[in-house]
């Protein structure tokens, strides 16, 4: 910064040098607090000339560097900017005395390849505060951003691959809380589709005359159509659908080109492989799960299990959501007909009584104290219906300590919106805990003042458990594998033996494991290994 090319200078806008609209000191501090790699600084004065432009601009503008310092001198409004609106905008409004804090601009690259500017600026005044000019600061952040975007192209890799892995307890924990059989069964194929990347997924079900499998779900503009159809197959029909209900099992066509059995589906001709999972309940199948790709092969056998669990958890769920829409219409009836005669009390407690769904009431002032409960209560925690309703507070008394707080907020939900649907757990009185799904609504007067809570329990202890499953299953497959690699990279039969039992004592998490070989000509059983506390007098042993 020492010599004339590297020092500021004012100029008039005839190329005199000028009076200095600033001390020197603090013009040149304001440019040597930005001189640095890779960032550009150019100064304007008070008359709008240009009279600094710092070497790195020429390389940020991928322009000569005589040209850029024949704009020294040059007044801003002699640049030819007519084809960059968006740069003499810009400018505009620096001259004006605007800040700018890294306002961004594109700059056509001298290969036609755009690169993106960042630009500051520091607006320079006298001691009066009159605009006496600007120090511009620009930065080539190019690189930077398409480090930025590949960065999070790499994530939104990472995050897809762990969402795959995720979608099967996801699945099983959106549906256990959803009763609703449409909006049950339209969240899980959307979800089933996303999370795994498919180009279609369509969920049937079976009629309850066991001859024809009706869609229920499909995804995008192709599923709308097949619904408004009125789309459905026989189940002895030709289709992969037929099949699975037919068999109960599972049917994978690598390439449906090549498949015997495989409908193909005008709407759907992308599709180059197809999986279709039976929906199971109480063995019966009620319905299946068609999952379709565009590509071939597209379905691995570690995919396939994690599907099938989860078909298997949407089965459990949508036979609930059933049993929920029928409590829910047979209570309204039920209800109906009582204000009418009082005679059908008989009746609807008989209901309550044989129906799965528990039913019970409170007043809104105690919202934990029930004034009823139905009798099958008894079935699902071993209490009668009248000892619950004797006590003051029921809910408290019986729910887990942990769940407490959350009891509570769900009833403040309710008061604010009329409706509740919360899962905690609940005492039996053979002391265990049962996973209970509570769904309630609030009951008001004609002048809306909140008079009583009805609700229901579902047990979903199964489905929690079957939550648990499936992440087990996921943790005995990995020692599995791990077994298989290292069998497969030796073959000296000790190393074989001490990975085998090593493996097996993880996966089945016992304290001891030993193999037996038969010796021959004797036949003999002799211990070869053995691994545990005792395993030394056991190598060795004859049976």
């Amino acid at each position: 910064m020492k010599d004339s090319q590297t020092r500021p200078k004012q100029t008039n806008g005839s190329g005199e040098t000028a009076t200095p609209d600033l001390p020197n000191k603090q013009r040149e501090a304001a440019i040597l607090s930005y001189e640095i790699t890779a960032i550009g600084i150019v100064h304007i004065n008070a008359q709008q000339c240009i009279t600094y432009i710092h070497p790195n601009v020429a390389q940020i503008l991928d322009l000569e560097a005589e040209l850029v310092q024949a704009q020294l001198a040059r007044a801003i409004g002699e640049l030819h900017l007519e084809q960059r609106p968006d740069v003499s905008a810009m400018l505009q409004r620096i001259l004006a005395g605007e800040t700018l804090t890294g306002e961004r601009i594109r700059w056509d690259h001298r290969q036609k390849q755009p690169i993106l500017l960042e630009i500051h600026n520091t607006p320079l005044r006298d001691s009066s505060g009159t605009w006496i000019g600007t120090v511009i600061i620009l930065q080539n952040i190019t690189a930077r951003e398409q480090a930025t975007a590949a960065q999070q192209q790499l994530m939104t890799t990472l995050e897809r691959r762990s969402a795959q892995l995720e979608t099967a307890a996801q699945v099983s924990r959106a549906t256990s809380s959803i009763l609703n059989l449409e909006q049950l069964i339209h969240e899980t194929v959307q979800l089933v589709r996303e999370r795994f990347d498919m180009h279609y997924v369509g969920l049937f079900e079976v009629d309850t005359s066991g001859e024809w499998a009706i869609l229920r779900g499909g995804t995008g503009t192709v599923g709308q159509q097949l619904l408004a159809q009125g789309y459905r197959l026989p189940v002895s029909g030709n289709s992969m659908t037929g099949w699975v209900i037919t068999h109960k099992q599972p049917r994978l066509a690598p390439n449906v080109g090549e498949d015997d059995i495989h409908l193909a589906n005008p709407l759907l001709p992308e599709t180059r492989s197809e999986l279709t999972l039976p929906l199971i309940s109480r063995n019966a199948v009620i319905g299946t799960l068609s999952i379709q790709s565009t590509q071939e092969a597209a379905f691995n056998s570690d995919n396939i299990i994690v599907l099938q669990a989860m078909a298997d958890q949407l089965a459990n769920a949508i036979a609930n959501a059933r049993l929920y829409e029928q409590a829910q219409r047979e209570i309204v009836e039920r209800i109906r007909a009582e204000s009418q005669l009082s005679a059908s009390k008989s009746q609807l407690e008989h209901l309550l009584g044989i129906s799965p769904v528990v039913i019970y009431t409170c007043a809104a002032t105690t919202p934990n104290t029930l004034t009823f409960i139905s009798d099958n209560v008894e079935a699902l925690l071993g209490y009668p219906a009248t000892t619950l309703t004797k006590l003051e507070d029921a809910f408290i008394s019986y729910a887990h300590p942990e769940d407490h707080a959350l009891i509570q907020a769900a009833h403040e939900t309710l008061l604010q919106t009329g409706s509740a649907n919360i899962e905690y757990r609940l005492q039996t009185a053979h002391g265990d805990y049962r996973w209970i799904n509570d769904r309630k609504q609030l009951v008001s007067d004609s002048q809306r003042h909140p008079q009583e809570i009805v609700g229901c329990w579902i047990d979903i202890t199964d489905s929690k458990i079957a939550d648990s499953a499936i992440k087990r299953l996921n943790r005995e497959l990995v020692l599995l594998y791990r077994a298989s690699r290292a069998l497969a990279a030796s073959l000296d039969l000790s190393e074989v033996l001490t990975t085998v039992t090593e493996e097996m004592q993880r996966l089945l998490g016992v304290s001891a494991c030993s193999v037996w070989l038969e010796e021959a000509p004797s036949g003999d059983l002799i211990c070869s290994y053995a691994s545990g506390p005792s395993s030394g007098p056991l190598r060795g042993l004859r049976a």
